[in-house]
């Protein structure tokens, strides 16, 4: 088809198409299209008239979007795809709908295989993530779709501007990747990493990265999620982590969360509280180490550490926790929750705890349990089987105990 030109429902469509083996399993399409239109809506409404099922995922999609500003849509793109050799050429893309601006293009190698190669570069742009997320959802296949739900939440959030900019350049036949800038901005958070690896696959590959991600001004987002209380002392928010190694054995060191918090009932705010820990994992032995754990600030000094094996399969893991003595009451204060109420305004001052545990998905021990409560000492080991029908046992010793106070 050397001209097209196609005018329907004041939608214009415009370009050109060459096919071979259209007939076959893997046809070849090359050619060069643009189209636009006042009401994207309508035709996504149309499209879910010929899907089979009652209940038309487009048409229930096409009725949602009737009712945004700009329902208008532009594209314009120029495209070579094989399936025979597996080769994909998008040269150029530029698409505007709802809003949202996308531009960008892509090559691809043997794309039908176990193995694709892939390179290319993606902008977007929009004034509103929380609808994208709906949009998802109409076509999560869960119950309960969660990006739907997340979208709604955030509905009626202030600023729902959204930006993704990123590169990237992976050949899985040959265990090479290279993401050499990604980032991606909304709603106060922003995350920035790179990600360069050679036969990653191999015990010999190696990777190299970083990954941040950051966030100012949450109150907002917290709110919509129901967390309105750690939204009026939750200031900020900052990961970072190194990636090294490779497939088998990956290694994220350092790792470290920080997040900064105020308000009048946080002394000599603002405080920061801060969670650090050196983290390996190897896939092919289905194993997680995480080691050095600390948590420190607000009053809390935790230490610990973690083993876990078959965590694909069917997860198990023990481990070591030490947490010193703190004031939880104020603890709880300053987390903006709700206290406790007992008799005594001064309980639960002091609060610690020593233990080693172990466990599946299924089930928990803790042995060697060390648990101060104000005056009193508890020690000994709990165990629950089976989480759906549990089966407590327990040994525990008290050395004294004030009921009165609670």
């Amino acid at each position: 088809i050397a001209e097209m030109t196609v005018s329907l429902l004041d939608t214009s469509i415009k370009g050109n198409l060459h096919t071979r083996d259209v007939q076959s399993e893997t046809p070849a399409v090359k050619g060069k299209l643009t189209a636009s239109g006042p009401d994207l809506p309508t035709l996504i409404q149309i499209a879910g008239q010929f899907e089979p099922e009652k209940d038309s995922r487009l048409k229930s999609l096409g009725k949602y979007l009737a009712g945004t500003k700009d329902k208008s849509f532009a594209v314009a793109t120029e495209f070579d795809v094989d399936l025979k050799t597996g080769n994909v050429d998008v040269p150029d893309l530029s698409m505007q709908a709802l809003g949202i601006t996308m531009t960008g293009n892509l090559n691809g190698r043997q794309v039908q295989s176990e193995t694709p190669a892939m390179q290319g570069k993606l902008k977007a742009t929009g004034p509103d993530l929380p609808l994208l997320l709906q949009m998802a959802g109409y076509f999560e296949e869960a119950e309960n779709p969660v990006l739907g739900k997340l979208g709604r939440q955030l509905a009626n959030v202030g600023n729902k501007e959204f930006t993704v900019e990123t590169k990237f350049d992976v050949d899985m036949k040959n265990d090479r990747i290279n993401v050499p800038d990604l980032t991606a901005r909304a709603m106060g958070i922003t995350v920035a990493g790179k990600l360069e690896g050679e036969n990653i696959e191999s015990d010999r590959g190696k990777m190299a990265g970083q990954l941040q991600i950051t966030g100012t001004d949450l109150s907002g987002v917290l709110t919509a999620v129901e967390q309105a209380e750690l939204a009026e002392v939750l200031k900020s928010v900052a990961i970072e982590a190194g990636i090294s190694g490779n497939k088998q054995d990956l290694r994220l060191q350092p790792l470290s969360i920080k997040a900064t918090l105020s308000g009048k009932q946080i002394p000599n705010s603002p405080v920061a509280v801060a969670l650090n820990a050196a983290t390996q994992v190897n896939l092919k032995k289905q194993t997680l180490v995480l080691d050095s754990l600390t948590l420190s600030g607000l009053g809390l000094d935790v230490k610990g550490n973690l083993n876990a094996q078959q965590i694909i399969d069917a997860p198990a893991y023990d481990g070591n926790l030490v947490v010193a003595p703190f004031d939880l009451r104020q603890l709880l204060k300053q987390l903006n929750q709700k206290t406790p109420l007992t008799a005594d305004a001064k309980a639960l001052g002091k609060v610690a705890l020593q233990a080693s545990f172990s466990g599946t998905k299924t089930s928990i021990v803790l042995k060697k349990v060390v648990l101060v409560l104000d005056d009193t000492q508890l020690q000994g080991d709990v165990s629950i089987m089976d989480f759906a029908n549990p089966d407590i046992r327990f040994g525990i010793g008290i050395d004294k105990l004030n009921a009165d106070r609670y």
